[in-house]
């Protein structure tokens, strides 16, 4: 087990609190049953997540409401495509991890030896529900670091923020102990889980965890009443085999259902893994064929930027549903009671009651304008990181702009009284040259380009 860092201090000295799932051992020892890893921890030291804490023979959670920023997002970057497309989510991220990858996307945050404690917030269950509501946001998203090792907070903010008439989304790798997995079900609406490899023995080599685990956590959240998707990132030279990806399907198919939506991501370097290159499309495009071979009924292909690979399409009559671009979602070829447009059939889509609409505002109080030009390939999203320092009702407008410079799209944030947050943006069509970022003078906003939809950048923001 991990000894106590001298990297980990700040962490403890900014407050413990009681952790659940757990036994008292022999001489001051104490065994964690929030994952199967099981840990044995000794008397001031940490956990493998190095988050579950030894304090004199009790164990602590060293991260209760120990947040990143909340950032504002569509539930796409959460690989959830058939619960309320295009739907805007409030995701919150927390400190450290239960697995351990070398080509981790946010091992800023995820990894507590790198973590820099000045992006560290504490904030209350209360807050982050509060926070939604002003935003008008009505799923709350748990993801970023993994949520297994901030279950606590995770699980009393899921509770009340469905006493608030909120959804609850978990994006989560799944490596979970079956009763901790089963707790979940009561308070989470949406399970995303990235099976990372249906190999074994890749699967350890990958994360430093264990395959059987995850697939009995999968089985857990197919059962209960939440909704379910599955993402697998190709990584080349680990998971880009023809034999594992027909495993995967087949796996999906007979354990859990043809119906269940299945997302192939494409790698992109990060952390350890910069040495290899982004997942070849073509690739991607023989595994979700595959996929489809083996009788799943819906695939999907992410982090790529061409057209029908995120569509949704009528599986009986095969018209358009939902067209997606990016993370933007049109679902004009579905009705509101979730049936196809041209064949009545009812789809395995989830709609809301009903969903918000678009957000306008007729004339912008804003008088500082900002130009972002589009310039790598890889990388067709932004986070806007929002400074608002005036406390007052503000907004910040992003116009998107074509090649003859003519208004593609506008999209409207309302910022009612919030301090900071951030917006995540992207390419509304391929042919889009650049975004114009509007806002009042009294909000600072920097900007950070993302390679991956699910990527949480620290420190590679600039101002503009």
């Amino acid at each position: 087990m991990e000894r106590k860092n001298k990297k980990l201090e700040w962490l403890l000295a900014s407050g413990l609190s009681e952790a659940l799932y757990w036994e008292t051992l022999l001489d001051g020892k104490v065994q964690c049953q929030l994952c199967p890893r099981n840990c044995t921890i000794k008397s001031g030291n940490f956990g493998f997540c190095k988050t579950r804490y030894n304090q004199g023979g009790e164990l602590k959670t060293a991260i209760w409401g120990k947040l990143l920023m909340p950032s504002v997002e569509p539930i796409e970057t959460e690989a959830v495509f058939h619960f309320w497309p295009g739907a805007k989510i409030l995701s919150i991220g927390n400190l450290g991890c239960n697995l351990d990858c070398d080509f981790c996307q946010n091992w800023e945050s995820s990894n507590m030896n790198n973590l820099q404690p000045e992006f560290v917030k504490y904030r209350t269950p209360q807050e982050i529900v509060e926070l939604a509501k002003r935003l008008d946001i009505k799923i709350l998203s748990f993801t970023y670091n993994d949520p297994v090792v901030w279950f606590e907070f995770v699980y009393e903010t899921a509770k009340l923020a469905r006493a608030n008439g909120l959804k609850t989304l978990f994006k989560s790798a799944g490596f979970i102990s079956s009763r901790v997995a089963l707790k979940l079900t009561e308070v989470i609406d949406i399970f995303s889980i990235s099976l990372k490899s249906i190999n074994p023995e890749t699967f350890k080599k990958m994360s430093k965890g264990i395959l059987d685990d995850v697939l009995k956590g999968i089985k857990i959240f197919h059962k209960s009443d939440s909704h379910l998707e599955i993402s697998n990132l190709v990584v080349p030279g680990l998971t880009d085999i023809e034999n594992d990806i027909r495993k995967l399907a087949r796996w999906v198919k007979a354990e859990l259902s043809d119906e269940v939506p299945l997302h192939f991501v494409r790698f992109h370097p990060a952390y350890k893994y910069m040495h290899v290159p982004r997942t070849a499309i073509a690739f991607l495009e023989t595994a979700r064929t595959i996929a489809l071979e083996e009788g799943l009924k819906y695939v999907y292909i992410g982090n790529t930027y061409q057209k029908g690979h995120a569509d949704i399409r009528c599986r009986d009559c095969g018209s358009l549903l939902v067209n997606r671009f990016g993370l933007y979602a049109n679902c004009d070829g579905i009705t509101g009671d979730g049936r196809c447009r041209s064949c009545g059939k009812l789809q395995n889509i989830v709609i809301p009651s009903k969903m918000n609409g678009p957000r306008k505002i007729t004339e912008p109080q804003v008088n500082r304008k900002s130009v972002w030009q589009w310039s790598n390939e890889d990388a067709r999203n932004l986070h806007i990181e929002i400074h608002n320092n005036s406390n007052y009702n503000k907004c910040i407008v992003c116009d998107h702009l074509g090649e003859t410079g003519n208004l593609l799209n506008r999209e409207v944030f309302n910022i009612p009284g919030v301090s900071e947050v951030r917006m995540a943006v992207g390419q509304v069509i391929e042919t889009e040259k650049e975004v114009h970022i509007m806002h009042s003078k009294e909000i600072l906003c920097q900007v950070a380009e993302l390679e991956d939809r699910a990527h949480f950048p620290l420190e590679k923001t600039c101002k503009i």
